[in-house]
């Protein structure tokens, strides 16, 4: 693995956790930088919902339900929101990326690289397929007491506050 890399300006992976390990990351890492990519939490309460339930998806353990969702994203944010500033962190906003006029510009510019033309319409292709994800999505993913608490346990808050300071 090392060898495909070792001439990369850049090594990058989707590690869903690797919030967790920031601290470590900037003592291992001191110049790394890192896209942070927030999603809203209804969203990731349905989806941890959808995969808990589905008996098929063998990656995912049924117990890994709303609550973990609601546990998992708060701990995201308060670790967002308490990030050392020594960390070279940027935040993305999942929505505005893919349901709205985000664009991977402002992204590759954090990098100081340019937006190869495959790349931008790789993008595209993902924007699409979001979309009509977005748009066959059950408007009812959740039960009015997975809603509440929700609406009362998280930090919406800090949510709000990382939100201001995302690059697209």
């Amino acid at each position: 693995v090392l060898e495909r890399y070792r001439t990369a300006s850049y090594v990058g992976d989707k590690l869903p956790y690797l919030y967790m390990q920031f601290e470590r990351l900037g003592l291992l890492f001191p110049n790394a930088k890192i896209l942070f990519i927030f999603r809203n939490i209804f969203d990731v309460a349905a989806s941890f919902k959808a995969r808990a339930n589905n008996a098929d998806d063998l990656t995912w353990a049924p117990d890994l339900g709303v609550e973990a969702a609601l546990e998992n994203w708060t701990f995201a944010v308060n670790t967002a929101f308490h990030t050392p500033s020594s960390l070279n962190v940027a935040y993305l906003c999942y929505e505005s990326l893919f349901y709205q006029t985000g664009s991977i510009d402002a992204l590759f510019e954090f990098l100081h690289l340019e937006v190869p033309k495959v790349v931008r319409e790789k993008f595209e292709e993902l924007r699409h397929r979001a979309i009509t994800l977005e748009k066959n999505r059950s408007t009812k993913a959740l039960s009015t007491e997975e809603v509440f608490l929700i609406s009362r346990e998280a930090p919406f808050d800090k949510y709000r506050d990382i939100l201001k300071h995302v690059i697209c």
